[in-house]
């Protein structure tokens, strides 16, 4: 993943709306700015933590909304690739 600009990406949250009723994850990740400002958000699905995210620092996880979790893919989704 390439970033231009001031956006570095500093680190990064995986954040998690538990399974919805068919059974399908909802994980998402959440990448910062040195500025706490988010960067991107990218859908997890079923593709695990993308390799370029593992060289960040990890920021702790919790648990969020279903409706919180629909607002943050709206902000940056994209699919995970390795």
């Amino acid at each position: 993943m390439t970033y231009t600009g001031h956006t570095t990406p500093m680190c990064w949250q995986h954040l998690n709306a538990k399974n919805d009723t068919n059974g399908n994850p909802r994980r998402v990740f959440v990448v910062y700015a040195r500025d706490g400002e988010i960067l991107d958000t990218i859908d997890e699905g079923y593709a695990g933590t993308p390799g370029w995210l593992r060289k960040l620092p990890q920021l702790p996880g919790f648990v969020i909304a279903p409706a919180q979790y629909r607002e943050l893919l709206k902000m940056g989704v994209r699919q995970v690739q390795s």
